[in-house]
């Protein structure tokens, strides 16, 4: 096995080799960056090459003590694990998939030392326990230089060892566990957004904000709640954003910047229920209890996921699309044609957003969730009408 595999393969893969995050972002139809996955067995062989086993067994075996015991003891493993180095057996698949990441740049230049262009990177981990810590995620950001990203990598098997990590396995009872990474070529970000959605609860909740990634929620967000059995956004509460977020080359991390664009208009309703539709499609096709999302709109209008966390564990499985409906028999064939129809005659009512993502759907999917989802579109209208 390579050091690395494309993130549309993994689930030829078992999950201890490329773990949960892997298997979340690589099984779903919506569109997520280009992005590779660093195998547990790069941390594995890099562990062993630095002889860090011991370090780690010792300072994190018998973390029941308290706060300040875990605070000391990753102050104690990050130098070790920031300086050490990988084995050379790795070293040129690492290189590979670093390049592979960057090639992106409108020049080879950047491969070659040169910055002449730059390659913004997101690097996360990717274990093989539900991972749902919140506070030390593992994300950086790195520059177009293969030491920056080896530190990047380096820093990210780091994050598995912070406290709010060690208390969360505690809290699961994981003792074993394999630390896989997911690298993504990030787009150009204009608008981020973020969505909530509890299934049992039928909650949906969207916000979004014009900039970089903001992990701090330091720059305000516009916030929505969608109606979940048809999308429909039920309330908002639109804000004056004050702060962007930017990411600075110098300082090779997020930065934030005052901002003054009077209210806020950083999406459109269409925006936000294009973002609901994607996190129930996800949702649905794990058959999770909750769903948190990251997704970013880049300059050119176009939608990607970035993040995904479940409330379960999901297994590797090779990605098979749902089979069509046979729109060749002639009832069916009617149905879909009529709802088409249908809600092409009411594109100027109340739901016009909606009804063009739907219509969008049913002209280039045929799958029976689809179908549903016009049926309930179409039913919503006659109520209200």
């Amino acid at each position: 096995m390579g050091a690395f595999v494309p993130l549309k393969n993994v689930g030829e893969h078992d999950a201890n080799l490329v773990g949960q995050k892997a298997i979340l972002l690589g099984q779903k139809s919506v569109s997520v960056p280009f992005s590779l996955v660093i195998t547990s067995n790069v941390f594995v062989e890099f562990i062993k090459h630095n002889n860090l086993m011991e370090e780690i067994n010792a300072l994190f075996s018998n973390e029941e003590g308290s706060t300040e015991n875990l605070v000391r003891g990753f102050n104690e493993l990050a130098p070790k694990i920031l300086e050490s180095k990988f084995p050379s057996s790795i070293s040129q698949g690492l290189r590979e998939c670093f390049e592979l990441a960057c090639l992106d740049t409108k020049s080879l230049d950047v491969l070659q030392g040169k910055k002449t262009q730059h390659s913004l990177l997101s690097l996360r981990r990717s274990v093989t326990y539900n991972d749902q810590d919140i506070v030390s995620k593992g994300v950086t950001y790195t520059k177009d230089t293969f030491d920056g990203f080896l530190h990047a990598l380096k820093t990210v098997y780091l994050s598995a060892f912070a406290p709010s990590s060690v208390v969360l396995r505690q809290q699961m009872e994981v003792t074993d566990f394999s630390i896989a990474v997911v690298v993504s070529r990030l787009p150009n970000i204009k608008t981020c957004f973020e969505s909530s959605y509890l299934v049992d609860q039928k909650k949906l909740f969207v916000s979004s904000y014009i900039g970089f990634i903001d992990k701090s929620k330091t720059v305000q967000r516009d916030t929505f709640e969608v109606a979940v059995d048809f999308l429909k956004v039920t309330n908002q509460k639109i804000n004056r954003q004050t702060a962007v977020s930017l990411f600075d080359l110098q300082l090779n991390k997020p930065a934030i910047k005052t901002f003054d664009a009077g209210t806020s208009q950083s999406a459109t309703e269409q925006n936000i229920l294009e973002i609901a539709r994607l996190t129930k499609k996800i949702a649905g096709e794990f058959h999770v209890k909750s769903l948190l999302g990251d997704f970013v709109m880049d300059s050119d209008k176009k939608m990607y996921c970035l993040d995904v966390w479940t409330s379960q564990i999901v297994e590797a499985r090779p990605h098979e699309q749902e089979e069509p409906l046979e729109l060749s028999q002639e009832p069916t064939n009617n149905l879909h044609k009529a709802i088409i129809s249908f809600l092409k005659e009411h594109r100027d009512s109340s739901y016009g957003d909606a009804i063009n993502i739907i219509l969008r759907s049913l002209e280039t999917d045929s799958s029976s969730q689809t179908i549903v989802q016009g049926i309930l579109m179409c039913k919503e209208i006659l109520e209200h009408q």
